[in-house]
């Protein structure tokens, strides 16, 4: 939590664009935590709270309300952004140690039945074993087509009973991560306008890349000396504000209302 907590505090004080500020954090603050949410036996209530206060920052560096769920930010919604969630892979990284433990080439380590506290909101062993319940269960249910697609449309599943030991653990992650999603999901249709997009109609989905991000003053038709020229005067307008704000400092109308 403090490592987080300073990381993010340094990427706050860069004076980065709020959309490179969230690349730094995807890339660089985000990866590094990871690896010790898998390796301690950390609770995953404490990883709902770094995931609260990391989404915190992810909406002051992208200007979006603070009333924005973290649905909107990580849900599989029309449109789609480019984020991860610290919880979600706080569950993808302890299901892969559960399985990691579980099916080692060390018979030592198999019998050794080691357990991977995770607290009492969420159970990594309790999860997996539901995971291989249901993906034993759609080897016997087979392939069926969903939605308006035809027969034979689309890749072929893997089935449980053929995938090599690298395979099933994708497989297993693949579906705690799609049960997560569909919380997502459900969270979003109790919500009234910000789940309003689930009753949306014949509209496309749209994953939005970093790309895409970087792309989008290029889009705009803002290009060549026209992006300079605008880079330049947004950080004039912004020192100008910087330099009022600090003459107006010791003014009295700047204090508290009595």
């Amino acid at each position: 939590m403090k490592q987080l907590s300073e990381g993010l505090a340094k990427i706050d004080r860069s004076q980065l664009p709020g959309k490179f500020k969230v690349w730094c954090y995807q890339f660089t603050l985000y990866r590094r935590v990871m690896w010790p949410l898998k390796m301690s036996e950390i609770p995953s209530s404490t990883a709902s709270k770094m995931d609260g206060k990391a989404n915190s920052f992810i909406r002051k560096w992208l200007g979006l309300p603070r009333c924005l769920s973290s649905t909107g930010l990580f849900g599989r919604n029309i449109l789609q952004l480019p984020l991860q969630s610290i919880s979600l892979g706080y569950m993808q990284e302890k299901t892969r140690l559960v399985l990691e433990l579980r099916e080692s080439t060390d018979q030592t380590v198999r019998n050794a039945n080691a357990k991977v506290p995770t607290g009492r909101k969420w159970n990594a062993k309790t999860e997996v074993d539901r995971a291989i319940g249901r993906l034993q269960h759609q080897e016997i249910v087979g392939r069926v087509q969903a939605g308006r697609a035809g027969l034979g449309w689309g890749e072929a599943p893997w089935f449980w009973s053929k995938a090599s030991r690298k395979e099933r653990k994708e497989m297993v992650v693949a579906e705690v991560t799609r049960t997560e999603e569909e919380r997502y999901k459900i969270k979003a249709v109790s919500q009234g306008r910000q789940g309003s997009w689930t009753t949306w109609e014949g509209v496309a989905n749209r994953n939005i890349r970093w790309a895409d991000l970087w792309k989008i003053p290029q889009d705009a038709g803002v290009t060549g000396g026209n992006l300079k020229k605008a880079t330049k005067e947004l950080a004039e307008e912004a020192e100008k504000g910087s330099f009022w704000l600090w003459l107006r400092r010791k003014d009295k109308c700047w204090g508290k209302n009595t």
